[in-house]
């Protein structure tokens, strides 16, 4: 008897096969992909069917499908890991910010401080304990660090995603970004100002000075290291596919089976 496999399962596996070959020229074939501007259209895509699968942070995902969620009908595909990846904060290219705000890193990871904000958001397993500062550093001619501090404020540009930065029922900003962020800020005696961005436009919200950083699960990468510094990576990310509540079959005793129940985890 053959192996029935869904086509959610094939895709997968493909997908997964691709990301550890790192093989960038290598294509899937009879799949099409349609870029949105949020994760939360990504996901409405699958919920209303015009997709079948949505490549998503896996930390943002955990937060937004499943029970409990506008996405109850939504589900992770455990077990897929599609690109490792790390957070950290973004700064201008060059600024003396990246230095204090390190420093505040340092000792709130130091004291408890970061652990905690992460367990009352479900993220201790994500938390890198030991926070490593980026290799790379841009060049600037202006003190960042001294505009931040006459203004007496961090300007900290964010999107609305739980857990990392969203209104609770009664209006007030939480998550455990906007936690982090004002920890930080008390530390170093400044004010932590949050302002709701355009995420497609975050470098040019940077560069004009409209903000002072980006504090939103924002993924380290090589192309990002041309246009911003990092602070400390502090958490650790992955991508992730998002289907809808699905039912597999597999032949028994199959390696079908073995791929379900031991890689994906589902029984």
């Amino acid at each position: 008897m053959k192996k029935t496999i869904s086509i959610i399962l094939i895709l997968v596996l493909c997908l997964a096969l691709l990301t550890a070959c790192g093989d960038k020229e290598a294509k899937v074939t009879g799949v099409s992909y349609t870029p949105v501007s949020t994760m939360a259209d990504a996901l409405l895509e699958v919920k209303s069917g015009t997709a079948t699968c949505a490549v998503v942070d896996y930390v943002m995902a955990r937060s937004m499908v499943g029970e409990g969620t506008d996405y109850s009908d939504l589900m992770i595909l455990e077990g897929v890991d599609l690109a490792a990846e790390e957070y950290a904060i973004g700064f201008r290219n060059g600024s003396t910010a990246v230095d204090k705000i390190n420093e505040a890193i340092d000792a709130l990871a130091a004291d408890g401080t970061l652990a905690r904000i992460a367990e009352k958001y479900d993220q201790t397993y994500a938390l890198i304990a030991d926070p490593v500062p980026s290799p790379e550093s841009g060049t600037s001619d202006d003190d960042d660090w001294a505009y931040i501090q006459s203004k007496g404020s961090l300007v900290i540009g964010i999107t609305e995603y739980a857990p990392m930065n969203y209104y609770d029922d009664d209006g007030t900003l939480i998550g455990f970004d906007t936690e982090f962020a004002q920890a930080v800020c008390d530390y170093l005696g400044i004010k932590a100002e949050f302002t709701v961005i355009e995420w497609e436009t975050k470098e040019i919200e940077l560069s004009s000075k409209t903000i002072d950083c980006i504090w939103n699960g924002l993924t380290v990468d090589t192309e990002r290291m041309e246009n911003m510094d990092f602070s400390s990576s502090y958490m650790v990310n992955k991508q992730c596919l998002v289907v809808k509540n699905a039912a597999f079959v597999a032949e028994a005793g199959s390696a079908g089976e073995g791929v379900v129940t031991d890689v994906m985890h589902i029984k």
